[in-house]
């Protein structure tokens, strides 16, 4: 559950833009050019800000633990030594990022010892290392604007990639060459509004799924090595179009969680600001609601201090928020089936994530043997668990609850 709620005011004429985090810091670009470092214990910042470049920044991540990167409205990239705060930038192959529905983040990831960024050019991405920056040319982003791009999370032959979204409605896993490795094209029925094709405003990938979110207000959960759709969900309050940016946006997932923010069409009323676990087929949503009458335009989980941050785009009301969130470490718990007691026999184990009324979804449905087995759940979190069993052609079942 989101609680504990804590504010940090930049000033009237400074907005942040962008953040990301290591184990000890926290890291945001704004509107003033600047870099600012902050204590992910205290969360206070930490020493004076850096300027950054003479380019309004939209994107911000780590490369190799030494530097941040920053990437522009403008074309030019910032490199930013984190242990002095000394600033090169390069407009060599430098493109500006994407700005086709309303600035908002995941501008730019990384992978490894590259990262890659939208632009505002069409057909073309940014790949971005210490030594240089390269454009390419994905055949599926031909004729298209990339509008926001995240790291996949996978291992072995199929580590070292990203996933992009565009302006017409396609999600792209790309290698750092602009290989095209798959492609999803986003359903364009039921029509909402006038959109003839989906902008991806948001993405969080956690094996099987991936999350997107358009700035129509809709939310699709794929299991992405299939393609195969889901659950769609229509999110935004009001009607979004492309001229009306109804705040839909998401962050890199941690753990099968990911933050998604979203208001009413043209960013007017209420802006709701939620926690999804999402690797289950019907995602739970843990919601806290603040009334603002600005758009949300960043967010960010930290794994190691557990906090959600968002970014908000009226500084002197909420520019920068963080929250406790819900236990997101990946663990086991053993479990059995007996029939009659004291016999062990195989069954069906449904192990439900309960977050309170109203908020629970299935995080395992797998059968297990006639042995203890060990079935995957979350720490910090409570569940409730069914057991089903074929008792000579009739289902019995059981119930029982824990917390880990």
């Amino acid at each position: 559950m989101l609680s504990d709620p804590q504010d940090l005011f930049f000033t009237s004429s400074d907005t942040p833009m962008d953040l990301c985090s290591d184990g000890t810091y926290l890291y945001t670009v704004s509107t003033t050019k600047s870099l600012k470092k902050f204590s992910l214990s205290s969360f206070t910042q930490v020493g004076s800000s850096v300027t950054v470049g003479s380019s309004t920044p939209t994107g911000i991540c780590l490369l190799n633990g030494v530097c941040a990167v920053v990437v522009n409205q403008g074309a030019q990239v910032n490199y930013v030594e984190l242990s002095t705060g000394y600033v090169t930038t390069r407009t060599t192959n430098a493109l500006a990022t994407a700005n086709t529905v309303s600035t908002c983040g995941q501008q730019v990831a990384t992978v490894g010892a590259s990262a890659m960024a939208t632009t505002s050019t069409l057909g073309k991405l940014q790949v971005i290392t210490l030594n240089f920056i390269s454009q390419i040319s994905p055949t599926s982003v031909s004729g298209a604007l990339p509008t926001v791009v995240i790291a996949k999370e996978s291992t072995g032959a199929a580590a070292n990639r990203w996933i992009c979204g565009t302006n017409n409605g396609k999600v792209t896993e790309l290698d750092s060459a602009g290989n095209v490795i798959k492609t999803i094209l986003l359903p364009t029925t039921p029509n909402v509004g006038t959109a003839p094709s989906q902008v991806v405003t948001g993405l969080s990938h956690y094996p099987p799924n991936l999350a997107v979110t358009t700035a129509y207000g809709l939310l699709y959960i794929y299991e992405y090595e299939s393609s195969n759709l889901l659950y769609t969900q229509r999110i935004v309050d009001g009607q979004g179009t492309s001229g009306s940016y109804a705040g839909t946006i998401l962050c890199a997932s941690v753990s099968g969680h990911t933050l998604l923010g979203h208001g009413r069409a043209g960013g007017q009323g209420e802006q709701s600001f939620t926690e999804i676990f999402f690797d289950a087929q019907n995602p739970v949503y843990s919601w806290y609601k603040q009334v603002n009458s600005q758009r949300l335009i960043s967010l960010h989980i930290n794994p190691q201090s557990q906090k959600g941050f968002l970014t908000n785009s009226s500084p002197s009301d909420m520019g920068f928020r963080s929250y406790n969130i819900s236990g997101i470490s990946k663990t086991t718990e053993a479990t059995e089936c007996q029939n009659p007691p004291g016999v062990r026999v195989p069954g069906r184990i449904i192990r439900l994530r309960d977050q309170g009324i109203g908020q629970i979804c299935v995080e395992a449905d797998t059968n297990i043997p006639d042995t203890p087995t060990n079935v995957i759940c979350s720490e910090g979190c409570n569940y409730i668990e069914i057991a089903i069993i074929d008792d000579g052609g009739t289902d019995k079942w059981d119930i029982r609850e824990f917390s880990k």
